[in-house]
């Protein structure tokens, strides 16, 4: 055999081996462990300011991959993290996040319409306290007080605040309310309205004994609210008051105190009456008043008349007349609301009487509370009766009683005179009155989640990581505690010098052993062979 031939099969052989194990060497060194991205990385947090500055030392941690991590944002006195918690899973890389730290901001209100509502200040900065503007018509604007604890401010014993003042603003919104006082030399204007009917007309005719019902309506037609509003409406002879019902304020058979009244706002008074007389002309006539100058006093006046013709002579006025009538401050209120009767008692003729007792008949879902009684009457809370000692001609005596509500429903509350007839009265209808109050369920506004929002924590993933800047120095940060889980267990990973089976780096390796080995066998074998020639 040619030796030149079998040098050069020999060199095959040992190119092929060195091939097979250079191959080994590769592919040991590039999937042993599962390549070098399933190493740890860094998970680095940076806590700036809006500007840029350091608010806190960066946080940085080494975590594999598929480890999750929480770590709760530091407390920062004064400011407000963008992410409270900032929280995932490692990647196969670098994680770069970073906090932003928002100062705290409060508003500072200003009622009756001075400044800005929605005024936002950072805490720590200096407040200029805002104009009032103009004042209401007929007043004078003294200042600002704090609508609450005036230590919000951090200022004991300063209450009153004016224009320029200065303040510095606390960990807390700020509420001023405006204080006025009465303008003597300009008292405010406005324009009311009153209107009167009966029966729905301007004048009726009735019998006598007949039951008729006036209805008065007051409007503001101000540009401001009116203050202190009245209503004077006194019943004339022939007529006696049966019921009556206002729909704001207090009626007393004498005056219908309304107080405020709101821009446009129409309130009505109904009063129902008896015809006592038997014939004759009754002109009922309301006048309203309020505590400024009124633009219009055309209208501040109106009348209902009432004719009774039965075709007798007309009758005396009784002189023995006992009334009473009874009102309710709320006509309609939610469950749970407190209302106020009123019990009023006249004496319409000219005799004095003396031992009168009502009876207040309370039904059930009304609970009786605080009781006031005028001076010189009592009232027996076991028996429900009050007790006037006297009371006489044209003298008025009134009772009041706070009322708890319990139950839903209608509830009709009586109050009746009982010896009026045996002291001699000489018109018995107006003996009785009642009030009725509608109890309605409590009403449930709003729904849904109330749970109070919370911003949505983000994180920013870049290949690398922002510079390093110089840790700053702050005072006595609040920090809490990082947490971050347990890491992921990860598979036991082969040793790549112990042969696997089923590796694909031992097959390699075998097979290099295989050809090397079987290059030399074929060359001994030509060897014996040339040496037995």
């Amino acid at each position: 055999m040619d030796i030149r031939k079998l040098s050069w099969t020999r060199g095959l052989a040992l190119f092929v081996a060195l091939t097979v194990i250079m191959m080994y060497s590769m592919t040991s060194q590039t999937f042993a462990g599962g390549g070098p991205d399933d190493g740890p990385h860094n998970l680095t947090i940076s806590y700036v300011y809006e500007d840029g500055s350091v608010a806190y030392t960066t946080y940085v941690a080494s975590l594999d991959d598929k480890v999750t991590y929480s770590i709760l944002s530091p407390v920062i006195d004064k400011f407000e993290a963008s992410i409270l918690d900032v929280n995932g899973t490692m990647h196969k890389q670098d994680i770069d996040i970073t906090v932003i730290y928002i100062p705290h901001l409060h508003e500072v209100t200003y009622n009756k319409g001075g400044g800005d509502p929605t005024t936002k200040y950072i805490v720590g900065s200096t407040v200029t306290v805002a104009a009032f503007g103009s004042p209401p018509n007929g007043k004078i604007f003294t200042g600002w007080k704090l609508n609450g604890n005036d230590t919000d401010l951090d200022e004991p014993g300063v209450i009153k605040y004016q224009a320029g003042d200065t303040f510095t603003m606390p960990n807390n919104n700020i509420n001023f309310k405006a204080v006025f006082k009465d303008d003597s030399n300009n008292p405010p204007t406005f324009d009311l309205e009153v209107n009167k009917t009966v029966n729905n007309v301007s004048s009726v005719t009735v019998s006598s004994g007949a039951i008729v019902t006036f209805v008065i309506t007051v409007t503001n037609n101000s540009t401001t609210a009116a203050t202190d509003v009245v209503v004077k409406d006194i019943l004339p002879t022939g007529l006696i008051i049966n019921t009556s019902n206002a729909s704001i304020g207090s009626y007393n058979g004498d005056e219908w105190n309304i107080g405020q009244l709101g821009v446009d706002a129409d309130e009505i008074l109904t009063v129902t009456a008896i015809a006592s007389a038997t014939s004759g002309t009754m002109t009922n006539t309301a006048i309203v008043t309020s505590a400024g100058i009124e633009a219009d006093t055309g209208d501040n006046t109106a009348s209902a008349e009432v004719t009774v013709d039965d075709g007798t002579t007309p009758p005396l006025e009784p002189d023995r007349d006992l009334g009473i009538f009874k009102t309710v401050n709320l006509s309609n209120v939610r469950v749970g609301t407190g209302v106020i009767f009123t019990i009023t008692l006249r004496n319409n003729g000219e005799t004095t009487y003396s031992g009168i007792e009502v009876q207040d008949t309370w039904p059930e879902g009304l609970t009786q509370g605080t009781v006031t009684p005028t001076s010189g009457t009592s009232f027996i809370a076991e028996t429900k009766t009050w007790q006037i000692d006297e009371i006489g001609p044209g003298e008025v005596k009134v009772l009041t009683i706070v009322a708890g509500t319990s139950i839903i429903g209608e509830f009709t509350n009586m109050a009746q005179i009982l010896f009026g007839k045996y002291e001699g009265d000489d018109e018995s209808r107006n003996n009785t009155a009642s009030a009725i109050v509608t109890v309605n369920p409590v009403q449930i506004t709003g729904g849904g989640d109330t749970t109070p929002s919370r911003r949505t924590p983000t994180a920013t993933i870049v290949e690398t990581p922002p510079p390093l800047v110089e840790t700053p120095i702050v005072e006595t940060p609040i920090v809490e505690t990082p947490i971050i889980d347990e890491p992921v267990a990860l598979a036991d990973v082969p040793d790549p010098n112990v042969p696997q089976t089923g590796d694909t780096n031992n097959i390699l390796l075998l097979l290099g052993l295989l050809l090397a080995s079987g290059t030399g066998i074929v060359a001994l074998g030509r060897r014996k062979e040339t040496a037995g020639k």
